[in-house]
C-alpha cells in the first residue's frame, strides 16, 4: 500500500547549510502563524542548498510564494537542477503551505533532492514549511489507519552515559534521555517494517549517527530555536525478522536526547504485535470456521426450501404480469463503502492548500501525538498524517536574520 509521511522542516532529515535561519514563532514576520505549527526555515543567501535523503516514490516540497520569494533550482539523484520561481507579485495574495516541488512515480529506493536558493536582485528568500514523501508500506491496513507500536524511552537500552529526565515539557509522557558525551549510543530491537525516531533539536545539539542493521546515515539536530519532539529519523521498506537500531552522539558537549520510537509491524506478524497469544488467535478462527459451517448449512436448507414452493408455484408464475423482468434501479454510491489507505490525486497529496487574503487558515495535517502505550501496547494512528508534537514557543533567542525588506525591524517573507 502507499501512505503518506510529513516531515516538518526542522527535522534532521531535512539538512540545511549554515545560512539558513529557523522562523519558528518568529516575533519580526506578522504571517508566521499561516506556515504550519508556526515553523519553516528560509535563506537569503545565494546558492544555499537544502538536502533530503528520503526513500519512497513521490516527494512533494511546500513553502510560501511571497513578493520577496525568487527563483530555486531543484535536483533529484543528481539530474541536472530544473528551476522554479517563489515570486507572489506585489499588491497580490501571497501563498502559503503551498506546493513549490514535486516528483512522481519514482522506484521505491533512496533518493537525495538537492534545493538551491538563487538571489535575483531584491527577490532573495526561498523557505521550506514541511516535506511529504508517499512510500511503499508492508502494513496492516484498517479503513485508513494503520496499527503502529510505540516504544518509550525507557525501553531503549542505553550505555551509563546517558540520564533520564522527567520534566520534559513536549515530551512523550514528559520523559525524556539525553546525552551529552561523544560516543554515548542507544539501541532497539524491533520486528518490524518501519521504523521512526523522535527526540529533540535545537542550538545546543549536534551530529548523530543512525544505524539499522548495516545501514548508517549521519544527521545534524541543530536548529536555532529548540523543537520537542521532532522527528529524527526514519527508514522503511525492511525486510522481514528482527531489526536492530543504534544511535549515536558523534559531539561532546552537543546534546542528543531520545523521545521515543515507532514501528509498524510486518504485516504477517501484525496479529501477533498487538499481543494475541497464539493459542487465542487459533480459538478465533476455529470459531469464525464453524461460525461459517453454520451459515453454510443454513443457506442450503432455505435454498431447498425455496426451490420446493417455486416447483409448485412455476405455472401460475409463467402466465402472470409479474415474470416481466424487473426495472433497473439506480444504485445510491456510498463513498463511506470504500477503503483507501492512501486519499490522493494523482499528482499531489490531499494535505496541502492555498491560503489567499488574510482570513482565516487551516492546518494541513492533524500533529500526531503518541498515546501512552509502550511496547507491546498497540497504538492506533493514521501514517499518513505522520507528523510530530510541538509545544509553545521556545524560551530561545529568535535569529533575525531572514527579514521582510522595508520593515523595522525587517520581516521574513
Amino acid at each position: 500500500m502507499l501512505s503518506n509521511l510529513t516531515i516538518d522542516d526542522f527535522s534532521p532529515i531535512i539538512q540545511y547549510d549554515a545560512s539558513w535561519t529557523d522562523g519558528y514563532k518568529s516575533p519580526y514576520d506578522e504571517f508566521v502563524d499561516r506556515y504550519q505549527g508556526g515553523t519553516f526555515h528560509c535563506t537569503s543567501v545565494n546558492g544555499s542548498t537544502a538536502t533530503i535523503a528520503f526513500r519512497g516514490t513521490a516527494i512533494y516540497i511546500y513553502g510560501a510564494k511571497r513578493n520577496n520569494h525568487g527563483y530555486y533550482r531543484v535536483s533529484l539523484n543528481g539530474e541536472p537542477p530544473i528551476q522554479y520561481d517563489g515570486y507572489q507579485g506585489e499588491g497580490v495574495d501571497e501563498r502559503f503551505q503551498t506546493l513549490l516541488y514535486e516528483r512522481l512515480n519514482l522506484v521505491d529506493q533512496v533518493h537525495n533532492l538537492v534545493l538551491t536558493n538563487i538571489v535575483n536582485g531584491y527577490r532573495t528568500y526561498v523557505d521550506i514549511d514541511f516535506v511529504i514523501v508517499t512510500r511503499e508500506t508492508n502494513m496492516r491496513v484498517q479503513i485508513n489507519d494503520t496499527q503502529l507500536l510505540t516504544i518509550d524511552d525507557g525501553d531503549f537500552t542505553y550505555n551509563s552515559t546517558w540520564a533520564m529526565s522527567r520534566t520534559m515539557t513536549g515530551y512523550h509522557n514528559s520523559t525524556a534521555h539525553v546525552t551529552s558525551t561523544s560516543g554515548a549510543t542507544t539501541t532497539l530491537n524491533f520486528d518490524g517494517s518501519e521504523v521512526f525516531l523522535y527526540g529533540g533539536t535545537g542550538p545546543t545539539y549536534g551530529t548523530f549517527q543512525v544505524q539499522v542493521d548495516d545501514q548508517s546515515v549521519v544527521l545534524n539536530a541543530t536548529t536555532g530555536v529548540a523543537h520537542q519532539s521532532a522527528l529524527l529519523y526514519t527508514a522503511s521498506g525492511l525486510g522481514s525478522g528482527s531489526h536492530r537500531l543504534q544511535v549515536t552522539n558523534l559531539q561532546g558537549g552537543k546534546f542528543l536526547d531520545i523521545d521515543y520510537a515507532v514501528y509498524a509491524p510486518h504485516a504477517d506478524n501484525s496479529a501477533n504485535s498487538i499481543g494475541l497469544k497464539p493459542s487465542v488467535i487459533g480459538g478465533v478462527v476455529g470459531g469464525v470456521v464453524a461460525l461459517l459451517a453454520l451459515l453454510t448449512l443454513l443457506i442450503w436448507y432455505m435454498i431447498r426450501k425455496r426451490g420446493s414452493y417455486k416447483r409448485m408455484t412455476r405455472a401460475g408464475f409463467a402466465s402472470s404480469p409479474e415474470s416481466e423482468r424487473a426495472p433497473m434501479k439506480d444504485y445510491v454510491w456510498d463513498r463511506s463503502m470504500i477503503i483507501e489507505p492512501f486519499i490522493a490525486r494523482p499528482s499531489q497529496p490531499n494535505l496541502g492548500h492555498h491560503v489567499s487574503g488574510l482570513g482565516s487558515w487551516v492546518n494541513v495535517t492533524p500533529m500526531h501525538t503518541p498515546t501512552g502505550t509502550r511496547k507491546g501496547e498497540s497504538s492506533r494512528t493514521d501514517l499518513s498524517s505522520e507528523g510530530t508534537p510541538r509545544s509553545g514557543p521556545s524560551s530561545i533567542g529568535y535569529n533575525t536574520s531572514c527579514r521582510r525588506v522595508g520593515q523595522t525591524p525587517d520581516v521574513h517573507s
